[in-house]
């Protein structure tokens, strides 16, 4: 089976707008080259851990679940409470309310969404809902474009001793899927390739117009944004550039060879179920039961000691071979588990985030999830359709706070974590290695559940170092990290955790 090619992808898109001013970077796993000497994987500013890598056209990781449950655990309640848990459900319901990208008209979103509160900013104070919707945005596919517009490929000696370099774009504009020069439809350039002593090399992105503002959504690593900083900015919602991105993205028409999300089995199709008990409606922990429409039974293991949290065993009732294994190449894709495993899939067109109850002190869910999901495939040009089940215990997302100070530059007031299991890159079963002197294809690849959102809660802290006479309480160089949610009124900002007042952080600020 081969992956289709994305060049009717354009038709939808330039339908969307004909404006050249807009570009969208993608993440995934990074390739070999893209390594610490190359700049990736650091972090300049030394306040957002960096997830994944930029990603070439044709390479992006995706979700291909339509539902994704996010919870938030105890750690972030007793550190930002009730009001910073309806942060993260703000910030989650700019998600959600996007149509179906096969729906998008990009050109209704705003190029610029970037606003600042200046109360907040002189309190040194970084809004919580748009941390959360900058994390997001990146779990789901977006890298920062003010980051990657430029970026360096390669760097070698030659034979005088100098050093010489490959500098690539990996920003895209929406339209043409065009490598571009735009953001948010201000012209970009580097300024330089910096030469750090025994640290990477990295071009220095800037705009050409000094004056330029407005970053977008998915700009969390560089924060190169108004003032340099993500203090006191706030977003109204998704700019231009993140809505083509993930339109490009999850759009049907972009077709990859994937296989589903680990963890699922045949069933029927229809939105999630709250497991709430078993077979005789009594206890959560009784064993649970599943039998779907076609005959497939799903048990937990443990008889009368089993819980709807084990692991789910899946028994097949079509033990039919799959199609073509009498020798030949099949015209189908191979059923596995009485369900069609790899396949060619279209993006799924609409992300659905839903909250769940999570209890910290067990790890799990309040009560287990059943989703059900229809899944397509396409083979010999016609779409196939097949209901999935899901049970899950753990979230595909979770919101947590830690302290995230270690000491030296590693310090960051939020963490993106992702582990070598919520990557799935699929390059080799999409068949675009074709050449054995080549770098191994960087994707096309699938996002998968447990990512961890980590926002730093050791609170206020005072830096020094700068200089010796800076060393003291009377002369910190910057107050970090300061949460806190605000907006365009005339509002007071809530500071986080909600036993400091404004008057405190104003008191701090004023005092020095």
């Amino acid at each position: 089976m081969f992956r289709l090619l994305k060049s009717s992808l354009v038709v939808f898109l330039v339908a969307a707008g004909t404006q050249q001013v807009s570009a969208f970077s993608l993440v995934g796993v990074p390739p070999a080259w893209q390594d610490a000497q190359n700049g990736y994987g650091w972090d300049i500013v030394g306040a957002v851990h960096t997830v994944g890598g930029p990603m070439n056209l044709g390479e992006e990781y995706r979700w291909n679940i339509p539902n994704i449950y996010y919870a938030i655990d105890s750690s972030f309640l007793n550190y930002f409470g009730a009001r910073g848990a309806e942060e993260i459900d703000k910030a989650v319901k700019i998600i959600n309310d996007l149509p179906p990208v096969s729906q998008m008209k990009i050109d209704d979103f705003p190029i610029k969404s970037e606003r600042v509160n200046f109360r907040a900013q002189a309190l040194g104070l970084v809004d919580l809902k748009t941390s959360a919707l900058q994390s997001l945005v990146a779990e789901i596919g977006l890298a920062d474009p003010q980051a990657y517009v430029f970026t360096l490929r390669s760097r070698w000696l030659d034979a005088a001793g100098n050093t010489n370099f490959y500098v690539i774009k990996r920003n895209f504009d929406p339209v043409t899927l065009q490598n571009s020069s735009y953001i948010n439809g201000d012209l970009w350039t580097y300024i330089t390739i910096a030469e750090v002593s025994g640290g990477p090399d990295f071009p220095v992105n800037a705009p050409v117009d000094p004056l330029a503002y407005g970053a977008p959504v998915a700009s969390s690593e560089s924060t190169l944004t108004t003032f340099n900083s993500p203090v006191g900015i706030f977003y109204t919602g998704l700019t231009r550039d993140d809505v083509g991105g993930l339109k490009y993205i999850y759009h049907p028409e972009n077709q990859n060879v994937e296989n589903p999300v680990g963890g699922v089995f045949p069933g029927t199709g229809g939105g999630p179920v709250l497991v709430t008990g078993g077979p005789s409606g009594g206890s959560v922990w009784e064993p649970l039961f599943i039998t779907s429409t076609n005959g497939t039974t799903a048990q937990t293991p443990g008889g009368n000691l089993g819980s709807p949290w084990d692991p789910v065993l899946v028994q097949p009732t079509n033990n039919t071979p799959p199609p073509g294994t009498g020798g030949g190449t099949p015209t189908t894709p191979p059923v596995v588990g009485n369900f069609i495993n790899t396949g060619l899939r279209p993006g799924v067109d609409k992300l659905n985030l839903i909250k769940v109850e999570f209890d910290s002190l067990l790890g799990q869910f309040v009560s287990s999830v059943l989703d059900g999901f229809t899944d397509t495939i396409r083979t010999n040009g016609a779409p196939i359709t097949q209901g999935l089940l899901r049970l899950i215990n753990t979230p595909d997302i979770l919101f947590t706070a830690a302290d995230l100070f270690t000491g030296g530059a590693s310090d960051v007031f939020l963490r993106m974590s992702r582990t070598d299991n919520t990557w799935t890159n699929n390059g080799a079963i999409n068949r675009l290695i074709s050449d054995p002197l080549a770098f191994a294809a960087a994707g096309p690849g699938t996002l998968n559940p447990g990512v961890i959102i980590t926002f730093n809660n050791a609170g206020p802290a005072f830096w020094n170092g700068i200089y010796p006479f800076f060393l003291s309480e009377a002369n910190p160089f910057f107050i970090f990290p300061i949460w806190g949610t605000y907006d365009g009124t005339t509002n007071a900002p809530v500071i986080y955790p909600n036993n400091i007042s404004i008057e405190d952080i104003e008191r701090q600020a004023l005092g020095r």
